[in-house]
């Protein structure tokens, strides 16, 4: 009967046993790497210049604020030096806030004064894999803040539908 290892620990007398144990922990790294690039989706580009409809929603402002809004405007990420779009649609609705009761319950009730202004942005941009990006740099994300900036007012938005379609983004 043969032996595998002899007694400098080779097997068969001509590879050793830490050679092997390299030579399988590259192939297994070798492995791991082609598998990650190759069932990786690649990042490309669906849409290229094209137009992107958003809207933001503004929250808890008071009227004058709705009044500094108004369809044709341009809007800019606060400092920005390109624009983000023009205003095609502007909605409002009554702010509303979780009040407590003097008997410890909860009420979900209208703020007088308030208001939530529903702005839709149309801007050029692509669509990837990776989301929306508006002015080729600019990524936006449903649920993401930004501050905007229009020639009368600053406020903090969210971004709150985002679509290839005027009607998807307005939410019809």
């Amino acid at each position: 009967m043969a032996k595998i290892t002899d007694k400098n620990g080779r097997f068969f007398g001509k590879v050793s046993v830490l050679d092997v144990l390299l030579i399988v922990l590259i192939l297994g790294l070798a492995a791991g790497y082609g598998y990650k690039r190759l069932s990786a989706p690649a990042e490309r580009i669906v849409n290229a210049n094209t137009t992107i409809y958003a809207t933001f929603v503004i929250e808890r402002v008071r009227d004058f604020s709705v009044a500094a809004f108004r369809e044709g405007d341009v809007v800019y990420e606060q400092y920005g030096q390109q624009s983000l779009g023009k205003i095609v649609a502007i909605r409002t609705a009554q702010a509303r806030d979780v009040l407590k009761k003097a008997d410890g319950s909860s009420v979900y009730a209208p703020m007088e004064g308030k208001y939530d202004i529903y702005i839709t942005l149309e801007a050029s941009g692509s669509v990837s894999g990776g989301g929306y990006y508006f002015n080729g740099n600019e990524q936006l994300a449903v649920g993401s803040d930004l501050t905007l900036q229009s020639n009368m007012v600053i406020c903090s938005a969210r971004v709150y539908k985002l679509g290839l379609e005027e009607g998807a983004a307005k939410g019809e």
